[in-house]
């Protein structure tokens, strides 16, 4: 699956959640729902960009439907 860039919008809210290290309430396209700390968002290669977790877990940005404070 190829990946889609996210908004501009969406993205500058997502580092300001990672620079604060907020926990976050995330929704994905699939549905699937879930709780984690922000902790960074990077590139890579080939593969999109990923927002990162501090329970290791990462998710491509283009598969976020919601994201908010938990």
């Amino acid at each position: 699956m190829s990946y889609t860039p996210i908004s501009c919008e969406q993205h500058d809210l997502i580092e300001i959640f990672c620079m604060r290290h907020n926990e976050v309430a995330v929704t994905l396209h699939s549905g699937e729902q879930f709780c984690a700390q922000a902790e960074d968002v990077g590139i890579i290669s080939g593969q999109g960009e990923w927002l990162h977790f501090s329970n290791h877990e990462s998710v491509r940005l283009d598969q976020i439907k919601a994201i908010s404070l938990a």
